[in-house]
């Protein structure tokens, strides 16, 4: 009896452990993704958002923002 008893507690254990740990691990959130943008004569990167407020035009490739972006 004092074995089984002994068996149970390691079980709980082993399984609580585990459970316990994760409770506080959230995942963490991506960044938006970040585009070329002309403003102003100038290719910066930055997200589609903050170059909407800057009134820039985006391009997806850096190589095409600097050869459109004067």
């Amino acid at each position: 009896m004092k074995k089984f008893l002994m068996l149970v507690t390691l079980l709980v254990f082993v399984v609580a452990s585990p459970i316990a740990m994760a409770q506080g691990k959230e995942k963490p959130k991506k960044d938006a993704p970040k585009i070329s943008c002309c403003v102003k004569g100038e290719c910066k990167m930055m997200t589609k958002a903050d170059c909407t407020k800057a009134k820039g035009k985006a391009y997806k490739k850096e190589k095409d923002c600097l050869s459109k972006c004067k």
